[in-house]
C-alpha cells in the first residue's frame, strides 16, 4: 500500500504543479499582451504629438517670417490667391 500511496502523492503533486503554471499562464498572459498593445498605443500617440509639435513649430516660424519679411508676405498672399499678378501690396509696420 506504501508504494500506491507514494506514486499517488507525486502524480497528484504533478498535476498539481501544472495546474499552478497553467492557471499562472491563464492570469498573467492577457496581461502581458495587453501591456505589450498599450505600449505601441503610447508609442503611435508620441509620434503624432512629436509631428503636431514640428508643424507648431513651422507655424510659429511662418507668422515671424510673415511679421518680419515683406516679400514672404507678398508671395504667400500671391499664392493663397489674396493678391492677383500685376497688383501692389502694402506691408503696414504695426508700431
Amino acid at each position: 500500500m506504501q508504494p500506491l500511496v507514494r506514486v499517488l502523492s507525486r502524480v497528484s503533486l504533478a498535476v498539481g504543479g501544472v495546474l499552478l503554471v497553467v492557471g499562472l499562464a491563464y492570469f498573467f498572459v492577457p496581461k502581458y499582451r495587453q501591456m505589450c498593445g498599450l505600449k505601441e498605443h503610447c508609442r503611435l500617440l508620441r509620434n503624432q504629438v512629436e509631428a503636431k509639435q514640428r508643424g507648431n513649430r513651422e507655424l510659429h516660424e511662418w507668422q515671424g517670417r510673415l511679421q518680419t519679411d515683406p516679400e514672404f508676405a507678398a508671395r504667400i498672399a500671391h499664392e493663397n490667391r489674396r493678391v492677383f499678378p500685376n497688383e501692389t501690396v502694402f506691408v503696414f509696420d504695426g508700431k
